[in-house]
C-alpha cells in the first residue's frame, strides 16, 4: 500500500484493529518502492495533505484508494467536490466510515467526588 502524506505507520494499526486476515501488507511513503504507482494494491491519501498536482496521474482498475481524514470533510483546505467518486474506502472519525478511527475517547478513571 502506498501511503501519501506520511501515514505509513497508522495503516498497520487500522489493519490490526479490524483483524484483517492479510498479513503480507507493506505500508510505505516511498513512491519508488514499486516501479509504478499503478502497481500498489491500495493508495491511502490524507485529505489535508492533498496537492492536486502531486496526485497520481493514473490508476489501476484493481487499485483501492482510501480517503483518510480526522477532521470534518468540509475542512477548507480542499474543494471536497473534487473528491466525489475518487475513493473506494474511508478512514475517518465518523462511525459510518468503512474503517472507523475515532478522534479520541473519554474513559472514566474514578468516580466523581461528592460536592457539598
Amino acid at each position: 500500500m502506498h501511503v501519501f502524506a506520511s501515514l505509513a505507520i497508522a495503516y498497520r494499526r487500522i489493519l490490526t484493529r479490524f483483524k484483517c486476515p492479510e498479513t503480507r501488507c507493506i505500508g510505505t511513503a516511498d513512491r519508488k518502492f514499486l516501479p509504478r504507482v499503478e502497481d500498489f494494491d491500495a493508495i491511502m491519501i490524507h485529505q489535508r495533505g492533498i496537492v492536486w498536482s502531486d496526485m497520481p496521474a493514473t490508476r489501476s482498475p484493481r487499485q483501492y484508494w482510501i480517503h483518510w481524514n480526522m477532521e470534518s470533510a468540509s475542512y477548507r483546505s480542499v474543494d471536497i467536490r473534487r473528491l466525489n467518486g475518487l475513493f473506494n474506502w474511508t478512514v475517518t472519525y465518523k462511525r459510518t466510515s468503512d474503517f472507523y478511527r475515532p478522534y479520541g475517547r473519554v474513559h472514566k478513571v474514578r468516580g466523581l467526588p461528592i460536592l457539598s
